[in-house]
């Protein structure tokens, strides 16, 4: 007896229909495990204090940061340095100060202090006060700490007009923000050389900044496609 040959094409299509479906899942899956690998730190504040002091005529101000670090990946990883930002912009891929130096860090679960790099073991949290001691006289700084905005417009009350925040940078050069957003280094670096560029152009000499400009806009197409390899568990 010959089989119905409408039948067997409607069987076939069952099968390729249920194949399809299963490779989309795994497919969904494996991009769900990659994100779950991706590189993450976050920073998780529980206080901020900043103190002035004055040493040697100079004056000196420190910022203490208490608050739970915490490698958000399956994956273990290292922070290898601590910066002290402030974000010229929401995109944060500009910055008024950036540095690291001038920093020690206290573990709060035994008080004891820690040196970078600390490495984590995958999804390890860690309880740290970060403090970080800096000159503010003949720094930038000093115009800094001494900017302030209403609290409301016509308002007497005050708050400072910039915010001192941290950013992480792990061993495989990554750096993200307190919130755990990876931000684009290679654009920071090179829109703070900007200015040297643009110095030219009063002297007729564009080609120094064009150049610089092309530099930018590079790093922000491979910065991108470096997120989107991350998401495949292409990069880390």
């Amino acid at each position: 007896m010959s089989s119905d040959p409408t039948i067997t094409t409607n069987i076939w299509q069952i099968i390729l229909n249920i194949g399809s479906i299963s490779g989309l899942i795994a497919l969904i899956y494996t991009i769900f495990q990659s994100l779950r690998k991706r590189p993450k730190f976050k920073f998780y504040f529980s206080g901020i204090h900043g103190q002035s002091s004055h040493e040697d005529k100079l004056e000196y101000y420190t910022f203490t940061f208490n608050g739970t670090l915490k490698n958000q990946s399956l994956d273990p990883n290292s922070i290898i340095r601590i910066f002290l930002v402030v974000w010229k912009n929401r995109k944060k891929n500009e910055t008024l100060r950036f540095g690291h130096g001038g920093m020690t860090i206290k573990n709060n679960a035994n008080n004891e202090e820690i040196s970078l790099p600390i490495t984590f073991t995958p999804r390890e949290a860690m309880a740290l006060e970060i403090q970080c001691k800096f000159p503010v006289t003949g720094t930038s700084d000093d115009k800094l700490l001494r900017e302030f905005v209403p609290v409301q417009p016509n308002s007497q009350f005050l708050l400072p007009k910039h915010e001192y925040e941290l950013a992480f940078e792990d061993v495989n050069e990554n750096l993200y923000d307190h919130k755990g957003t990876l931000c684009n280094r290679e654009e920071i670096d090179l829109r703070w050389t900007l200015p040297n560029s643009t110095r030219n152009i009063h002297n007729g000499i564009y080609w120094p900044f064009i150049s610089h400009k092309f530099k930018i806009i590079w790093t922000r197409i491979r910065f991108r496609w470096k997120i989107i390899f991350q998401s495949f568990g292409l990069w880390k």
